[in-house]
């Protein structure tokens, strides 16, 4: 392999991984693609951020090639020797259609069962560290507005500024469904403009109180004046620390008085009951479904991939006897 090949397979590399990430966790270049998406058109697409990524990416490929060509003296390439071989020998060099789609199918079965297993039990794992973590108090107060955390897992203290929501949503129109919920944690005495160093996310805003808010849509929040007539008080939650905040809630929450502090966190809310963690088992029913999920994938294999081979020798054999 080339200079030029290695280097941008591993600068594409690079860069493909950096982009993944940003497009999982709404941060980085992706998190901006999508913010910039949302101040234009009021909601953003992720296929055009992906398409945007890819050209990124491309480039950036293409750019580490360009770079690592530099200085390299052109070599010409060997000129082989011009053959013509016979109509049988052609056809004994020609691959086995069957055997390669064989091949193919084999691959994407093992790919399947091996990302689905896979994700089984990374989640599994993440539920046991959830269940069995020592959870650092962080707490907000009026004396430490900001605080840090140094460990993965938290039991989060302060002002929730229901209030002040960002939801994010799936689907289109009407069928839209509210995918997960953002909501800032303050000390107790905070003020309009002062920043938030955590915000917790939660799959349903009813988990976190039972008085609730009006929530505002990411795609029409603006900032709201409501103010809530209770007496602020400081709660605690467990949850476990997951990154940066999504660069368009981020935007969002800064348009509502509530700017993300630059080394602000997302903290995953984790259910519990008196202070200690409260996760279902939800082992067997998980991988009820990953099976099944992935044994249909298989069994759509093993339908489409001989009908793409029969059809795929069908037309070799049109052309060798036109």
């Amino acid at each position: 392999m080339s200079r030029s090949t290695w280097i941008s397979t591993l600068a594409g590399s690079a860069a493909g991984a950096y982009a993944l990430h940003g497009l999982v966790t709404d941060t980085g270049a992706a998190g901006w693609i999508n913010y910039l998406q949302q101040s234009i058109f009021g909601s953003y697409s992720m296929k055009l951020t992906m398409l945007a990524l890819t050209f990124g990416v491309l480039a950036v490929v293409a750019l580490a090639w360009g770079l690592a060509s530099i200085g390299r003296r052109d070599e010409p390439a060997p000129i082989p020797a011009p053959q013509r071989p016979t109509h049988a020998a052609a056809i004994i060099a020609a691959p086995s259609t069957w055997k390669t789609f064989a091949l193919v199918f084999a691959g994407f079965t093992v790919i399947t069962w091996a990302i689905g297993f896979g994700a089984l039990w990374w989640n599994n794992r993440v539920d046991r560290e959830d269940s069995a973590a020592a959870y650092e108090p962080v707490i907000a107060s009026d004396t430490n507005p900001m605080p840090t955390a140094a460990g993965s897992h938290v039991a989060l203290g302060g002002r929730l500024l229901r209030e002040r929501v960002v939801e994010f949503r799936r689907g289109k129109s009407s069928s839209r469904s509210a995918s997960y919920y953002l909501v800032p944690v303050v000390a107790p005495g905070w003020r309009e403009g002062q920043p938030a160093s955590f915000v917790i996310k939660v799959d349903r805003i009813e988990s976190l109180a039972n008085r609730i808010s009006p929530q505002i849509s990411l795609a029409t929040s603006r900032a709201l004046m409501v103010r809530n007539p209770a007496e602020p008080t400081s709660e605690r939650w467990l949850g476990r620390v997951e990154g940066q905040v999504p660069v368009p809630a981020a935007q969002e929450f800064k348009k509502m008085g509530v700017p993300v502090a630059e080394e602000g966190r997302l903290v995953r809310w984790i259910p519990s009951a008196d202070g200690k963690p409260a996760i279902r088992d939800r082992w067997a029913q998980d991988l009820e479904v990953t099976t099944y999920i992935c044994a249909g994938l298989t069994v759509l294999y093993l339908l489409l991939f001989p009908l793409l081979s029969w059809s795929s020798n069908r037309a070799q054999r049109k052309s060798r006897s036109g």
